[in-house]
């Protein structure tokens, strides 16, 4: 705390309290002293002009210039219906109709159906 004093860097409330505190302790004082004695050992210079470096772009500087709103209404509706595509091809393309209208017993139904046309043709051979 007593180099943020020496530098001035406190704030005033805690300025108001050090100031207090300085008084009574002596290491302290010595700190402050050394401070002043070494700021002012020194010439007085101008800080560096500090000069802002180009950074390396980020993936964003590139993206960002290709997400506006005329080219993010075609390339929705496009996913969109792609999307809507897959899932009924899915869905929809990969069932047997046959399978859908009988059902899990399908064999038992398709012997039933069997059965039934080889009785229509035998009373067709009796008359």
């Amino acid at each position: 705390m007593a180099l943020l004093y020496a530098y001035g860097e406190l704030e005033e409330d805690k300025q108001k309290e050090f100031t207090q505190h300085l008084k009574d302790c002596a290491k302290c004082q010595a700190i402050v002293q050394t401070c002043a004695l070494t700021t002012a050992a020194l010439p007085e210079k101008p800080a560096p002009a500090f000069h802002l470096q180009p950074t390396r772009k980020g993936i964003m500087d590139y993206i960002a210039p290709m997400l506006n709103f005329k080219r993010l209404v075609p390339v929705g509706a496009t996913v969109l219906l792609v999307s809507f595509l897959v899932i009924a091809v899915y869905k929809y393309g990969t069932h047997n109709a046959v399978a859908d209208y009988f059902g899990d017993n399908m064999y038992a139904e398709l012997t039933n159906i069997e059965y039934e046309i080889d009785e229509l043709f035998a009373d067709f051979e009796t008359l």
